[in-house]
């Protein structure tokens, strides 16, 4: 008869914890669709079901690397050839999950989106020959993160620097006063003009260098985006570009 392996102890080291961690998580929460609310298999699942997953809106070889601005870059423009990774177009089912994210505590949908950001950049990140090598979420406001509880750009941050195994530094950037809706401002200079000062990175030395992916939830006249980045390149950025989970418009590659 084989000897009774004996009983895991502190020296076996974390990864054991972890993984028993895990199971014991899985087994109390299983995991469920993002979308629909199904129960998936935590062996193959990426945060969706089979059925969602295959009806998800992903973008592209020719989409999903598209220009950020709805409008030509204003004259002296710093990036005026900044562009974005988007992983899907903005319709169901991920519209409804990230309106669920954003608006109605749902934070637990974050790390499927997460995954679906990363998938995407890795994608882009061979097609262009771009190789980032830190993420960082557009910041909230500290009045919209207390109504909100998190920052949804945030937590997929989070979800993307780990999938890909990058620096996540977030906490490098701020936001230092509270903006109009963008949506209901009309013209591209509006647009700029509400978002003129709103960031700034509170630690331009960990930006200093690095090639940085942008993360937010929707890209949709590239406004925010574009004004953040501005910040972080003028922090010494060796490049910036942004990620995002949809983006509203058409873009080539669409049918």
């Amino acid at each position: 008869m084989s000897p009774v392996p004996p009983p895991p102890s502190v020296s076996d080291g974390p990864s054991f914890w972890a993984s028993l961690a895990g199971v014991a998580a899985d087994a109390a929460f299983p995991p469920r669709c993002a979308a629909c609310g199904a129960l998936v298999d935590p062996a193959v699942s990426r945060g969706f079901c089979r059925a969602c997953l295959a009806s998800l809106p992903l973008r592209g070889a020719r989409a999903r690397w598209l220009r950020t601005l709805d409008a030509p870059p204003a004259p002296g423009d710093p990036i005026p050839d900044f562009h974005a990774v988007a992983a899907c177009f903005y319709r169901d089912p991920v519209r409804e999950v990230l309106l669920q994210l954003k608006f109605h505590e749902a934070a637990h949908v974050a790390e499927a989106l997460g995954l679906l950001v990363a998938d995407a950049v890795m994608r882009v990140s061979a097609e262009q020959g771009i190789l980032w090598d830190a993420a960082a979420a557009v910041p909230l406001h500290p009045t919209r993160l207390r109504e909100r509880g998190y920052n949804q750009a945030g937590l997929i941050a989070r979800t993307l620097a780990r999938r890909l195994r990058i620096d996540d530094l977030s906490p490098a950037l701020a936001r230092t006063r509270a903006t109009r809706v963008q949506s209901l401002q009309d013209t591209p200079e509006a647009r700029r003009e509400n978002l003129r000062g709103a960031f700034a990175a509170v630690a331009p030395e960990r930006l200093r260098g690095r090639c940085v992916l942008l993360v937010d939830d929707v890209l949709t006249t590239g406004a925010t985006l574009h004004t953040c980045a501005e910040v972080i390149q003028a922090a010494g950025a060796a490049c910036v570009s942004g990620a995002v989970v949809a983006a509203t418009r058409k873009s080539l590659g669409e049918t």
